[in-house]
């Protein structure tokens, strides 16, 4: 039994060893296959984290070639960009430079213009004192009665070229202030139906010597009053109405003028229409838009000879202070017709100012007392000159060549009147009146008339705000200072007669006549005449005048009359006329 046991226990662990080592092979083959699955895992996480990692690698890749693109796009626009700002501040550098060129340019235009304006401003004040003198002496030798027919003339002609000188210098100064902005609109009531009537009247005769035909044509709903410039509003309507005679050989001229009814508005205002239209030669379509320009002068214009070239292009800036425009339509040989628009409003008839009489003074009517004037200028002459237009009509009259010294007088002799030169040595006018008008009693304030050589309106309002009552430039009418006299002062005057004055329609029968005895005159004299007055070679003309003594002494009188009063335009008129 133990052996048997043994045997069995053999074979029991024999037989254990043999399961044993089955289960071991069996588990090897377990571990082996385990281990294999375990490389499989492996080798397949391997492949996954390798692809995992080239994934990660491309991305990475993708991503830095994306930020390279980026930072390569990033530098070539922050080079363009840089070129662009170069670009621009050298734009900006050129612009900025422009700008100061420009207003270098601009400074030194608008120094030059002050230059130029102080320039005239000085001029003006220069030739207008003595030409003060001249139309003032001349003034006053026409009040002389013992003065034959002959000096009478000479004195005319005295007066009628210093008045051409006078207008002359006018323009230029006037074309001065409009460039320099110091023009001035100044409106007031006016009877706008007694200035058509007064231009009807100043361009018949002209018209009727050259045998043209001028109508008028007015419209009867046009307002007899209105409210604005009418000193710039005849301006422009004598410089178009001239051109238009000028310019005009046969046929006619006509000015017309309407009411814009449809532009009328509830405050009041309304526009009126001038329309001057001439049978004339013309404008040529290239200068059409050059004839509003100062000192441009179409060929004809500048054929003629005649004028400075300004006579429009005041014309155009006076037509917009008036609030309109002026517009030209013209074909060369048949005529030109200028359109003048102006804005204006009604005029109340009890603020129309009083009309400066044209009758000439004569002294002061009896019973008014005694009037005392004091003259304050320190040059000789000027004095000299209102002191005998002041002596000639009735007035006491004392001198001061100051402002102080005319203070002592006016304190020791107390005038109701003083004309008073604004610039002076010791002290000026402006200094002078505002004092006078401070110590004067208030029973005895006296009137202060500030007479001066000066051009600049804009000094006007300064001047009476420091004292003087108006304010008068030289050269001046007697009649001008006398009216100012007559409003200010309240003094009657006596006038002269007005029948011994000429009429209008004797001097146009008297031309008529003139121009019937000159087709007496052999034919090339009169072509010799018409030859020189082209070349403006007064010389040769009065030459030639004087061979017509020999065969009209009343004749060569009459016309060397209008050489004489630079009215060379009458006398090629007459002639043409007489050609005919």
């Amino acid at each position: 039994m133990e052996a048997f046991e043994l045997v069995r226990a053999g074979k029991l662990a024999e037989s254990q060893a043999i399961i044993t080592g089955a289960e071991y092979v069996e588990q090897k083959q377990i571990l082996g296959q385990s281990a294999e699955q375990m490389n499989e895992i492996l080798q397949y996480l391997r492949d996954k984290n390798q692809a995992l990692q080239r994934i990660e690698l491309i991305k990475m890749i993708s991503i830095i070639l994306v930020i390279a693109f980026l930072f390569v796009i990033v530098i070539y626009m922050r080079k363009i960009v840089e070129s662009k700002n170069i670009q621009l501040q050298n734009i900006n550098a050129e612009l900025a430079h422009e700008i100061v060129e420009n207003q270098r340019a601009r400074k030194a235009t608008e120094a030059a213009t002050q230059t130029k304006s102080l320039f005239l401003a000085n001029m003006s004040h220069e030739i207008r004192t003595p030409l003060n003198a001249i139309l003032g002496y001349s003034q006053i030798m026409q009040r002389d009665q013992g003065l034959s027919k002959e000096q009478h003339k000479n004195l005319d002609t005295i007066g009628r070229s210093g008045e051409h000188l006078l207008g002359l210098l006018n323009d230029i100064l006037e074309m001065s202030k409009i460039e320099t902005g110091r023009i001035a609109f100044s409106p007031e009531t006016f009877d706008l139906i007694s200035l058509l009537d007064d231009l009807r009247l100043m361009f018949k005769m002209r018209a009727e010597a050259k045998n043209l035909l001028i109508t008028f044509d007015i419209l009867d709903d046009l307002p007899r009053y209105i409210y604005s410039d009418e000193g710039k509003l005849r301006q422009v309507l004598i410089n178009l109405l001239g051109n238009a005679i000028k310019f005009t050989k046969e046929g006619g001229i006509a000015l017309r003028v309407k009411l814009l009814t449809d532009h009328s508005n509830p405050e009041g205002h309304f526009k009126i229409v001038f329309e001057v239209e001439d049978t004339g030669i013309g404008i040529a379509t290239e200068e059409v838009n050059g004839i509003f320009e100062a000192f441009v002068q179409s060929s004809s214009g500048r054929k003629s000879g005649e004028g400075t070239g300004l006579g429009l292009a005041i014309s155009q800036e006076y037509a917009h202070l008036l609030g309109g425009d002026i517009t030209v339509t013209s074909e060369v040989g048949h005529g030109s017709l200028f359109r003048f628009e102006m804005e204006t409003e009604y005029g109340q008839e009890s603020t129309l100012s009083q009309t400066i009489s044209s009758q000439r003074v004569m002294g002061l009517k009896p019973g008014q007392g005694e009037y005392r004037a004091l003259i304050v200028d320190d040059r000789d002459t000027n004095r000299d000159l209102l002191s005998q237009m002041m002596t000639a009509v009735g007035f006491c009259v004392k001198e001061a060549v100051n402002g102080q010294e005319a203070i002592d007088i006016y304190q020791d002799w107390n005038p109701q009147l003083i004309l008073m030169d604004l610039v002076m040595p010791v002290m000026d006018g402006r200094q002078a009146s505002a004092r006078i008008k401070q110590i004067a009693p208030a029973s005895q304030v006296p009137v202060i008339i500030a007479v001066t050589a000066s051009v600049l309106e804009d000094e006007r309002d300064d001047v009476l705000s420091e004292g003087a009552d108006d304010f008068i430039r030289k050269p001046f009418r007697e009649a001008d200072l006398f009216e100012r006299i007559r409003v200010h002062l309240g003094v009657d005057f006596e006038y002269e007669d007005l029948k011994t004055r000429e009429s209008v329609e004797g001097s146009s029968e008297g031309q008529a006549q003139l121009r019937l005895a000159l087709n007496e005159i052999p034919p090339d004299l009169r072509s010799n005449m018409l030859a020189a007055i082209e070349a403006l070679d007064t010389d040769r003309l009065n030459k030639l005048i004087l061979q017509i003594t020999t065969l009209d002494q009343n004749q060569s009188e009459q016309l060397q009359d209008l050489v004489d009063n630079l009215d060379i335009e009458m006398l090629e008129i007459l002639l043409a006329g007489a050609k005919k």
